[in-house]
């Protein structure tokens, strides 16, 4: 998600993120380097409700945090040849993610995959798993985004 990291430590240790009805979800927000100890990115956890089951997603963004860097799918139980999809590596869903803006993403069902940008073309047959990623990091992102720039983290 980060490449060119070498080390990960803890920046924050606790961000308190509303993922509604009354609950917050605790994250934990890593700094990712260089060898040289050169800050290439955040690092952290988020999750949410897809169709089947909880999405753990592993977000990175850049130094800046004003690009997403990636993610991984940590536990998901989409179903089978739809929902999954979202845990294909270098896949068409993911891939779309990668270089897009940290701002409020915004799920289409038609559109140009290949650009990068905040809206996100769901995958066919899977819109609900679909929209639980988009909703994920509109959850969790600015949250966190604000609490690096209130720890004065953010260059």
């Amino acid at each position: 998600m980060l490449s060119g990291a070498e080390q990960f430590e803890t920046a924050i240790e606790a961000v308190p993120v509303d993922i509604g009805k009354g609950k917050t979800y605790s994250v934990e927000v890593k700094k990712g380097t260089d060898a040289n100890g050169n800050l290439i990115g955040w690092a952290f956890v988020c999750e949410g409700s897809g169709f089947a089951d909880k999405i753990k997603l592993g977000l990175g963004v850049d130094a800046a945090f004003e690009t997403m860097a990636g993610f991984g799918v940590l536990a998901s139980n989409e179903t089978p040849g739809f929902g999954d999809k979202i845990n294909i590596k270098d896949g068409f869903y993911q891939s779309q993610f990668k270089g897009s803006p940290v701002t409020e993403l915004e799920l289409t069902k038609i559109g140009d995959a290949e650009q990068i940008d905040s809206q996100i073309v769901a995958i066919s047959g899977a819109t609900v798993t679909s929209e639980a990623v988009v909703k994920i990091f509109n959850t969790f992102l600015l949250p966190i985004k604000e609490a690096l720039q209130e720890q004065n983290l953010l260059q």
